[in-house]
């Protein structure tokens, strides 16, 4: 092994995006810095550079740039071993659930025929990546299989190696992906075990891509977030060039309530992703709307209506130029538009797909958001037929069971109240609400949370005391969502308690300083935050 260790100022090259249901890809935006790693390896010094180079950018998910860096690597010493198994592991994204496994079999097929003959190519120090690799591939295997299999091989070797940076950051990315395909009871204590690999490299290291983008991953929820605000913070500025570093610190700011940082955060990634797509001239359906997508999402927790409903219209555009001929990004984008604002003349079903996909899971999704669509603007007459099937779809044992069947509840639930069976709808609401509450959520809930809809029929129903028990429920999950405030001010109002109901109003009105001013919800917004100053 040649002792060499190389800290980089990486320069990213272009990366293709990929956007599928379960999850997103980054872009590298612009030339630039991408992070700083050391990897001592036995590489000729010609493969060097793009090897860490393909090490900075697969820390930051930008999987075809690292893949490209990782090729680059191997032509220039075509019997490096690690890099055919890091371009390998650029076909596996395991927080996402996506796997390409024949294109990375591809791949490690150019270095041997078996795994064996590949190991014997290997330097012995080098080995142990390429066993926990090798166990991402194999022929037969469930995928909660395969991801305990290498989150194994990796803590195994992490413990052996304790100083080693790259361990650590790769054993810590592969414990969550494997935290994630377990039941929720088990999450936490692998999260924290993941949390402590990453912080051991950005103690070392604060420079160090993986680090800050492990540490929000294992934070990404509701009670954790606090733990990843610095690495949120730092990330963008450590890998700029990488458009998922520049919307990843979101997911924090998200879960906080931090509209303003979130706002930025997910603005610098679009920009980085339509940078991209012209210097590459990649097709249009390759821009991330995963982050526009995010970016709307907080524009309306900020009251920026306007600015969100011109997103359905960007999507249109720039769609309109894609030769793939895609368009749900729109239809999203257009019924997350209506969930917020009871708009669903601005919802596009025209873009929603029309036949049945192979993918249940996301045919599903689809059918849950044109039948609730349809029932929320006052048509629940194919709500029932539709909520069968998306339980039906939900049967799959692939699939999220648990979602699927809230959906379905949540369908059933506006079918009741339309027949004017209120107690059955806010019987409905209350179970799908329990359900909801069962997963932490990581991202915007796409639907009107069912704990919101169950705060509503409850006020309506003039119950202000169990509505704003529904509402604090989601406002627990949901920190700042605009909607659960008005709803919890609204509530405190109905019991009496005048003070609280101020407070709530205050925050709302603070997080909508930029609100459009006929927006239609601020005036009484405005009336109440300001009352007790009044007296």
């Amino acid at each position: 092994m040649r002792p060499l260790l190389l800290a980089l100022l990486l320069t990213a090259a272009p990366a293709a995006a990929q956007n599928g249901h379960a999850g997103h890809a980054g872009h590298a935006g612009v030339d630039g810095r991408v992070g700083t790693v050391a990897f001592p390896n036995s590489a000729s010094s010609e493969a060097q550079a793009p090897f860490l180079q393909g090490i900075a950018l697969l820390h930051s998910f930008e999987y075809e740039d690292a893949a490209d860096a990782f090729r680059a690597a191997r032509e220039a010493d075509p019997d490096f071993a690690l890099a055919y198994w890091f371009e390998a592991l650029t076909h596996h994204h395991g927080l996402w659930r996506q796997q390409d496994a024949d294109a990375a079999r591809e791949v490690l097929a150019e270095l041997g025929a078996t795994p064996a003959e590949r190991l014997a190519r290997t330097p012995e120090h080098e080995r142990p990546w390429g066993e926990a690799v090798e166990t991402l591939f194999v022929d037969e295997g469930t995928e909660e299989g395969i991801a305990r299999a290498f989150a194994e091989a990796m803590r195994a070797f992490a413990a052996a190696r304790p100083a080693d940076p790259e361990v650590a950051a790769v054993a810590s990315v592969a414990i969550q992906g494997d935290a994630y395909l377990r039941p929720p009871d088990e999450h936490d204590a692998l999260l924290d075990e993941a949390a402590s690999l990453a912080q051991r490299v950005y103690d070392a290291n604060p420079d160090h891509p993986g680090a800050a983008h492990y540490l929000i991953h294992a934070f990404d929820t509701p009670m954790r977030a606090g733990r990843g605000v610095e690495a949120a913070r730092a990330y963008a500025a450590i890998a700029p060039a990488a458009q998922h570093a520049l919307h990843m610190p979101s997911h924090i700011f998200f879960q906080l309530g931090l509209w303003d940082d979130a706002v930025a955060s997910n603005e610098a990634a679009w920009a980085a992703s339509r940078n991209w797509v012209r210097r590459r001239g990649a097709d249009a359906s390759e821009h991330d709307f995963h982050s526009l997508t995010w970016l709307q999402y907080v524009y309306l927790q900020q009251g920026r209506l306007r600015e969100a409903l011109a997103l359905v219209d960007t999507a249109r555009t720039i769609l309109a130029a894609s030769a793939e001929g895609r368009t749900q990004p729109i239809a999203a984008l257009g019924y997350q538009y209506a969930t917020h604002t009871g708009q669903w003349d601005t919802y596009p079903r025209d873009a929603e797909p029309t036949s049945p996909s192979t993918d249940a899971w996301w045919y599903g999704l689809v059918a849950f958001r044109m039948a609730s669509a349809e029932a929320l603007a006052g048509d629940t007459s194919t709500a029932p037929a539709r909520a069968v099937r998306v339980r039906a779809e939900g049967m799959d044992p692939g699939n999220d069971r648990e979602g699927e069947v809230t959906r379905a509840l949540y369908l059933e639930a506006l079918a009741a109240r339309a027949a004017g069976a209120d107690d059955r709808a806010i019987d409905l609401l209350r179970q799908a609400a329990e359900r909801s509450w069962r997963v932490a959520p990581s991202g915007p809930p796409g639907a009107t949370p069912p704990a919101e809809m169950l705060g509503d029929a409850l006020l309506a129903a003039g119950r202000p005391g169990e509505a704003l028990e529904a509402y604090e429920g989601e406002l627990a999950r949901r920190h700042g969502r605009a909607s659960a405030l008005l709803g919890v001010a609204r509530a405190r109002r109905a019991m009496g308690d005048g003070a609280s109901a101020v407070s709530a109003y205050r925050q709302l009105l603070a997080n909508w300083h930029r609100a459009d001013a006929d927006h239609p919800d601020l005036e009484e917004v405005r009336r109440n935050a300001n009352s007790a100053v009044d007296r």
